[in-house]
């Protein structure tokens, strides 16, 4: 189909023609099309930023979360040692193997297992 034969394009093209001869037209067409041109590059530039805002919030979160959850596992390794440290000042002193495993809450290989070091 010749360009001239499609309704649409001749009609598109009378606007062309229109918009070309008449100054005020053109103006306000012009002043029309740098409307759109700058609404679209603002919500290309608030689309950016609203990402860049996610990423850093989904930062902030995952680095609060792993330093609760390191925290949390330095201080259960802590309480594990410190009942590891009891049970061999307790194993020292001659204290029964069950009774330390009994007292400090570790299991009866993990104070058999303090043993050798002593």
């Amino acid at each position: 189909m010749h360009p001239h034969q499609n309704p649409f394009i001749e009609k598109a093209l009378k606007k062309l023609e229109v918009l070309s001869h008449d100054p005020t037209m053109r103006v306000e067409y012009e002043a029309k099309q740098k409307f759109i041109r700058d609404y679209m590059w603002e919500l290309t530039v608030a689309k950016e930023d609203a990402k860049a805002e996610g990423v850093a919030q989904g930062m902030a979160q995952g680095k609060a979360e792993g330093k609760a959850e390191g925290k949390a596992e330095g201080i259960a390794q802590g309480k594990a040692e410190g009942k590891r440290e009891i049970a061999r000042d307790m194993l020292k002193e001659g204290i029964p193997v069950d009774a330390v495993a009994k007292i400090t809450q570790l299991s009866l290989q993990d104070v058999l297992s303090l043993k050798p070091s002593l």
